[in-house]
């Protein structure tokens, strides 16, 4: 499936996924974090982030990102909720950038009705999966054992709680720039992957379909979406491709944007390990 792929265009997805996912993503974090009370150094938040991927993708709904919060309790004196605030703004703002990619592109696009009740559904699917998030029995298991284990860190009266995380709206706007952008590299990504297999899909039909593929891709079912992002792009992108090269696009997706930062930080891990256990 993969003889005939155009390496330059290849090399360019791998450039583009490690400027994206890794460095435009740690800024994104600092620059959220910056309202809380904490700026620091893009260096040190890098290896925070990167080190952090491979835990986060092996751990139950990606709780081990929760990590991160207790680094910069230990190390940068943080508070925890503020620490996790800021873990939970950053996955809020990577989903308001998807959603407006698909607002956008299907305006512009003028789709039909068949498709806009995909385009209703995928989004209320989302909504779900927040709701589901927030309210499942798992994941309050994970914030429950979270919270027990550093609840004597969480010294935080409920009536002081939004006055210690609250951050202006506007305080938001470059975060949200950085999510913005975040999200184009992949969907442009995703045209570079694509025309590396020698698939023909126009930018518009990428921005909304891509878009709508990278919700389903982080539904909680399989590692990183392995599975089901290839299942979401064989569907959405019928149109373009046999299954045979939709299926290699959805594969080389997968490991470029996704598993590919995994392998990078997998070299960073110890380090944050090492520097999270005060070794």
């Amino acid at each position: 499936m993969f003889k005939e792929i155009n390496l330059d265009f290849l090399i360019m997805g791998i450039v583009l996924s490690v400027f994206g996912n890794l460095i435009i993503s740690a800024e994104k974090w600092r620059q959220i974090l910056k309202p809380l009370g904490l700026n620091i150094p893009f260096k040190k938040l890098f290896l925070i982030h990167t080190g952090s991927i491979p835990i986060k993708t092996i751990s139950p709904m990606k709780s081990g990102m929760l990590l991160r919060a207790v680094y910069l309790n230990k190390n940068y004196n943080l508070p925890l909720l503020k620490g996790t605030y800021s873990l939970f703004l950053t996955m809020v703002l990577n989903f308001f950038a998807v959603i407006l990619f698909i607002l956008v592109a299907s305006f512009i696009s003028g789709i039909d009705s068949q498709r806009y009740v995909y385009l209703s559904l995928s989004v209320f699917s989302a909504c779900l999966l927040v709701y589901w998030i927030l309210r499942g029995e798992s994941i309050r298991k994970i914030i429950k054992g979270y919270f027990n284990l550093w609840g004597s860190k969480f010294s935080v009266s409920a009536e002081n709680v939004y006055e210690s995380i609250k951050i202006s709206a506007s305080r938001l706007v470059i975060p949200f720039a950085y999510a913005v952008f975040l999200v184009f590299f992949e969907l442009l990504n995703f045209k570079i992957l694509s025309s590396a297999l020698g698939l023909t899909i126009p930018f518009l039909t990428v921005l909304l379909f891509a878009s709508l593929t990278i919700l389903i891709g982080n539904l909680p079912v399989t590692i990183h979406g392995l599975g089901t992002r290839e299942a979401a792009v064989c569907f959405f992108f019928s149109a373009y491709g046999s299954s045979d090269k939709l299926l290699s696009l959805g594969i080389t997706v997968s490991l470029v944007e996704y598993f590919l930062p995994v392998v990078i930080g997998l070299f960073l891990t110890k380090s944050f390990l090492v520097q999270l256990s005060g070794m």
